[in-house]
């Protein structure tokens, strides 16, 4: 073997934890090497953290391939697992169920988080209790065990040791990436995603520390570098925030005059807009002269910021930093949620701002105006709209957008996009207004509207904020079919709200990618308020569970949200579909009573829920069962006759899945006589003439489809009834070629295309497989 002149990780853990930096180089490197072994179809087998060895030059190497396998045959048996070290094996590799490269993805996550914390995730005094631990427990939070480790690393290490290696990393290719992108963040954020004091360390030789705060007695310290929130502190309160001493880049003692300008000026200016609880800034300035004495006596900033940080109580933090260039002053300022994690999160920041040093309030009135606006949008998340919203210059306005977002979520959209019209009356460049009014007008299908709204703000475009821009670029894909765009901008802001993680959910779940779905969807705090109004927050989670075969999950999913939203229609069906994909009839018998007892409404009847659990029972090989559920959906019609005449796509759709294709198509040829434009009646028909195999009339159908010449806003829905009438015509390749083409015109992916009675003769199909494998 090679002589290798150096340390294992296992001899540098027992030496002391390692920085974060380091440990992601390190990781990072052993993640290549793994790869290298990879691509050529070699499992490593024995991955731990005394057969990864650090050279004297920093270079890692992956020892001991001693167990190494071919992948392609590669089963572990118990016997093999005992070979390798038991606390680094994965559930499948412990269980004796075959393993791949993710299963050696796993073993580095443990190793990963060794380094990081010095113990091992799963702990246990004996074997057995070791393959329970692994097989059943999550490792602690990191962050509980070490308080400088991001939220994103702590991220990346988790999905390493997912329990299920469908939702691991699938190859280390995608771990190195995601790692390249940390180091990165780490060496070009302002606020520097690692905690570190190193910054302000630098820095407090040359200036004073001071502080202002809003909100009666609070505090809570930030330095350019990161957030100290002490465990066992006051909690934080969201009403209230925290402005600090801006950072001088150049550090120029010249330009230190400069440094608590900002405190003045958006403490001031947080106390004058109303929007948050505003205490005097003499307090903060105690609270400097405390942080500076402590600082002196210690010589420990973390010290001094631990005996303040007792005091705090803001969710807030306002920092920044300023520089002189070419004979001008820049000033840039961002904002930080301390609620989140230990260190915080940096959600966004201001462009930098310029002008001349010698008229410096000019330029902190520019400052001042925008950091107002940035947080007040952030507030807005507590009421219940996620980041939709901020004032710009009236607080009129401002009362407007936070009263629509409140209905929006209740579901009164035109009530919000009254409201949203009434913020823009009052404030024509109210930019966060116009985007909310771009989403009210998409979801009430009002498209041509919503067409010239997004002209509007395409108008002011470069007025806009980042998350605006993103957020208008997300909403501008939705409207013209563009999935992909949704998805790539929806990704760019993901982990910056509640709000964020279930649009990049449902964004990702679009476009095919379900694992990446459920990964952000299941990081959604449901314990916000705003979480807990948008129901969608459930049923989509639990969709793309569904998607993937995980219907346990999907059902925990679903009956947590009936406990805190048990008047919901949504989740009662997303439950009784849910059961029904199980097989658990008896289940799904109780929830159609329930269902049953209920008083229909605009937008719900319980033959919505028996029509789709059929449906998905006869997909899932319960056809006798879902017959008799449809049955069951056309008997209550029959017994609701204002429910029948009042919506009768509904109950033709319903004598479909019961199997009574006459009656249906007699349904569908008076709907199409009153309505001949009607894309779904239209779709829904030519199906009835392929069943009953008059080829021709289907096809002609089709082709009327085909022709439709404004297709700008169906979002590829004449290409996927298209589809439909070709699979039921046996035309099995052309309906998967006409669903992908229905795809790039903006039909989404979802769990309707495992079980939806439209598609079903191309469940079979291995054409319409491959398409519908999930990617990424």
């Amino acid at each position: 073997m090679e002589y290798i002149e150096g340390k294992t990780i296992r001899d540098m853990v027992e030496s002391g934890i390692v920085s974060v930096r380091k440990a992601i180089d390190i990781i990072l490197q052993a993640a290549e090497a793994l790869e290298a072994a990879h691509k050529k179809g070699i499992l490593h087998r024995d991955v731990k953290s005394a057969n990864i060895m650090v050279t004297m030059e920093g270079r890692v190497k992956v020892m001991d391939f001693g167990l190494a396998h071919v992948e392609s045959r590669s089963q572990l048996t118990r016997t093999g697992t005992t070979m390798g070290t038991l606390s680094y094996s994965s559930p499948e590799q412990i269980s004796g169920r075959p393993v791949d490269r993710r299963s050696e993805i796993f073993s580095l996550g443990v190793v990963f988080y060794e380094l990081l914390t010095g113990q091992l995730p799963f702990k246990a005094t004996n074997e057995a209790e070791i393959v329970f631990a692994i097989i059943n427990n999550e490792p602690p939070k990191l962050s509980r065990v070490r308080d400088d480790v991001p939220e994103l690393v702590e991220a990346v290490i988790s999905r390493m040791l997912e329990k299920d290696p469908e939702l691991r990393y699938p190859t280390c290719g995608d771990v190195i990436n995601d790692l390249k992108g940390l180091r990165k963040e780490m060496e070009t954020s302002t606020v520097g995603i690692t905690g570190t004091l190193t910054q302000l360390s630098k820095a407090r030789k040359s200036r004073r520390f001071m502080w202002a705060v809003t909100g009666a007695a609070a505090t809570v310290l930030i330095i350019a570098a990161g957030l100290i929130v002490l465990p066992g502190g006051p909690k934080l309160d969201k009403g209230k925030a925290v402005v600090g001493v801006f950072e001088n880049i150049n550090q120029d003692p010249e330009l230190d005059k400069f440094a608590s300008l900002p405190v003045l000026w958006i403490t001031q200016g947080l106390q004058a807009s109303e929007i948050i609880e505003a205490e005097q800034i003499q307090y903060a300035l105690q609270l400097n002269d405390e942080l500076q004495r402590e600082t002196e006596r210690s010589g420990r900033l973390e010290n001094a910021l631990s005996l303040l940080a007792r005091g705090a109580g803001a969710g807030w933090v306002i920092t920044g930093q300023y520089w002189q260039q070419g004979g001008d002053l820049f000033f840039q300022a961002e904002i930080i949620d301390a609620t989140r994690g230990r260190n915080g999160i940096r959600l966004e920041g201001t462009e930098p701002i310029r002008g001349s040093p010698e008229a410096p309030d000019s330029l902190m009135s520019t400052l001042r105006d925008q950091i107002i606006a940035l947080l007040a949008r952030h507030i807005a998340t507590d009421f219940e709209i996620g980041r939709l919203g901020a004032p710009t210059v009236s607080l009129e306005a401002f009362n407007d957008y936070k009263a629509a977002g409140e209905a929006f979520t209740r579901g009164q959209r035109m009530e919000a996009l009254r409201l949203c019209y009434q913020a823009l009356e009052r404030d024509p460049d109210y930019l966060t207004a116009l985007i909310m009014a771009v989403t009210v007008t998409h979801n009430e299908r009002r498209f041509t509207e919503c067409d010239s709204l997004v002209q509007v703000a395409e108008q002011k475009r470069d007025a806009m904020t980042r998350w605006e821009r993103l957020f208008l670029d997300d909403l501008k894909g939705w409207l013209y079919g563009d999935r992909e765009a949704s998805y790539r901008a929806s990704r760019e802001w993901v982990g910056e709200s509640s709000l964020s993680y279930y649009e990049a959910g449902l964004n990702a779940g679009n476009v095919n990618r379900p694992h990446e779905a459920i990964r952000y969807l299941s990081r959604i705090d449901f314990d916000l308020p705003w979480s807990q109004q948008w129901i969608a927050n459930w049923t989509v989670y639990a969709g793309e569970l569904n998607r993937i075969g995980r219907h346990r999950k999907a059902l925990k999913v679903i009956r947590h949200g009936r406990s805190v939203r048990a008047e919901s229609r949504s989740l009662l069906n997303a439950e009784a579909r849910t059961l029904a994909a199980m097989g658990k009839i008896r289940e799904l018998e109780r929830v159609v009573e329930e269902s049953i007892n209920l008083l229909p409404t605009s937008s719900w009847s319980p033959p919505d829920l028996m029509t789709g659990s059929a449906e998905i029972l006869i997909a899932y090989g319960h056809s006798e069962e879902g017959r008799a559920l449809a049955e069951r959906a056309v008997a209550w019609y029959e017994d609701h006759p204002d429910e029948k005449e009042g919506y009768p796509g509904s109950y033709a759709f319903t004598l479909v899945v019961a199997g009574r294709d006459d009656e249906a198509r007699s349904l569908y040829d008076t709907l199409l006589s009153e309505n001949p434009n009607s894309i779904t009646s239209q779709g829904r028909y030519g199906i009835l003439l392929a069943s009953a195999g008059e080829r021709e009339a289907a096809q002609e159908v089709s082709e009327r489809l085909a022709q439709i010449e404004d297709t700008r806003f169906l979002k590829g829905a004449h290409t996927f009834w298209r589809a439909c009438i070709a699979a039921h015509l046996g035309d099995l390749d052309d309906a998967v070629q006409l669903l992908n083409q229905a795809y790039r015109e903006g039909n989404a992916f979802g769990w309707y295309l495992k079980y939806s009675i439209e598609v079903a003769p191309l469940q079979d199909h291995s054409s319409f497989q491959a398409w519908f494998e999930p990617r990424g």
